[in-house]
Order: C-alpha cells, then sequence, then structure tokens
C-alpha cells in the first residue's frame, strides 16, 4: 500500500480488444503462431513478422480475419509488395510488456514510448495506479509474507511475528527462510532507492 512519490508510476490494460490484440502478437497459443503453407512454426507471430518476409497470400483463410482485425486496430500493414509489416512498433513494445509484465513502468520508458503510452491512455486503453511496488511485485511479496492473496504463500511474515515457525533440530528451513527475508529485502531497498533517482529525475 505504499504510495509512489510520481504521478502514474505504472501503467496496465483492462481492455478486451487489446488482450485479444497482444494473444494473437505473443501467445504460443494464437493460430497465427504457425503459417501452414510453409510449414513454419514460431514462438508467437510477432516473432514470424520480424524474422521473417511474411505474405499476405501465404495466411490461411481462416486466419484473415485475424489479419484484417490487426489492420483495423494499427498493428500491422500490408506492404507495397504484401508483405506484412509492424505498423506501429512503439505501441507493439507497449503490448509486449504488457502480455509479459502485465504492467509497465512509465519513467524507465523511452521518450517515444512514452508519448504512445499518453496517446493509448487518453483513449482509455491504459489504465495508470500510484504505488512503491507494480502489482506482479505486490503480489511477490505477498506471497512470500502472507496469505493476503495467494492461500499457498509461505506467510512468513506471521510465522516470525507471532511465534509460529516450525522447530527443525538442524535450523535448515530457517536457514532457507532468512535467505528468503533477505533476498526481499534487497529488493526493497533497490525498489526504494530507484524512487528516489526517479523522483530527483523527473521532480526536480
Amino acid at each position: 500500500s505504499v504510495p509512489s512519490l510520481l504521478k502514474n508510476k505504472y501503467f496496465y490494460t483492462e481492455d478486451g480488444t487489446l488482450r485479444n490484440i497482444m494473444h494473437y502478437l505473443f501467445s504460443d497459443q494464437s493460430p497465427l503462431a504457425y503459417l501452414e503453407s510453409r510449414q513454419l512454426y514460431t514462438n508467437h507471430f510477432y516473432e514470424m513478422i520480424t524474422q521473417n518476409d511474411i505474405f499476405e497470400n501465404e495466411i490461411s483463410d481462416y486466419n484473415k480475419t485475424i489479419i484484417s482485425f490487426l489492420i483495423k486496430n494499427g498493428i500491422i500493414r500490408i506492404s507495397e509488395d504484401k508483405v506484412i509489416k509492424i505498423l506501429n512498433p512503439y505501441k507493439v513494445k507497449i503490448l509486449y510488456d504488457l502480455y509479459h509484465y502485465n504492467s509497465i513502468n512509465y519513467y524507465r520508458s523511452h521518450p517515444l514510448i512514452k508519448k504512445e503510452i499518453n496517446s493509448m491512455a487518453s483513449q482509455s486503453k491504459l489504465k495508470s495506479y500510484d504505488s512503491l511496488f507494480s502489482k506482479e511485485e505486490q503480489d511477490y511479496f505477498n506471497y512470500y509474507l502472507n496469505k493476503s492473496e495467494f492461500s499457498n504463500g509461505l506467510d512468513l511474515r506471521n510465522k516470525y511475528v507471532h511465534g509460529t515457525q516450525p522447530n527443525e533440530p538442524e535450523n535448515h528451513i530457517h536457514r532457507m527462510n532468512y535467505m528468503i527475508i533477505l533476498r526481499l529485502f534487497v529488493l526493497l531497498i533497490i525498489k526504494i532507492n530507484d524512487e528516489f533517482i526517479l523522483m530527483q529525475k523527473y521532480r526536480m
């Protein structure tokens, strides 16, 4: 619950259209990840079209609706020689980060990425929140320290604060937990330090 010193630090999306686009571009379950005409299989469609020249007429008929959807939403274009190309690499970079990390740190982004984030936010495609940790980082800490989010969390905070830690003769569980807590402290210090660096850069 610790707030950030910076406004609109993280952006995320709940937009259904963007989530569909991310699936088609980056999921290995996307129907576009396999090109039947060449027997070409890639990790995802984005990898396929950035590492190969894929022609529009090579796309299977049952996938052409998806291609039209991506064109309509300004993700890809068809070049003069009928090759499928990325239309807006900055927007696609944002979607890549959202797909893999669920949020994007505005202040750690390139200026051109920030400009695109602003544009997408103005269209209500992205939403912002202001906290020290991203939601994924919050989940990471919650998993280890309590059971507020995960019923199978390690609950280390409550175990040691309330004296319910295991009594192990060789103390190997205590040693393992100590290393976990130490790692969390290191991550916390890194985040706080990063926050002050960003504050000095953007608020002074």
